[in-house]
């Protein structure tokens, strides 16, 4: 079996595992990583840990809100499960 084959079976693989549509192009998929193969190596040797600048998007911390005084110390679920107990 030809590493083109066995790609192709590893990319196939892959696709039905996610569910991806089109698993019957994974010959085509590996014709294309094979051809373009110089590239990808070239690229995934240049490590942002040699002190280039990460060049992906830009990234945003989480801003998460302090908790409000409406909750109730006892928890969410236990608030939730009174109100609904209530009839509100």
């Amino acid at each position: 079996m030809k590493f083109d084959d066995r790609l192709a079976a590893h990319l196939e693989a892959v696709a039905a595992f996610h569910g991806w549509p089109d698993r019957e192009r994974a010959g085509r998929w590996a014709e294309r990583l094979r051809l373009n193969r110089a590239e990808i190596e070239r690229f995934a040797s240049a490590s942002p840990a040699r002190g280039e600048p990460y060049l992906g998007p830009e990234r945003h911390p989480l801003d998460v809100p302090a908790p409000s005084s409406a909750v109730p110390a006892m928890g969410a679920a236990a608030a939730v499960a009174r109100r609904v107990a209530a009839g509100d």
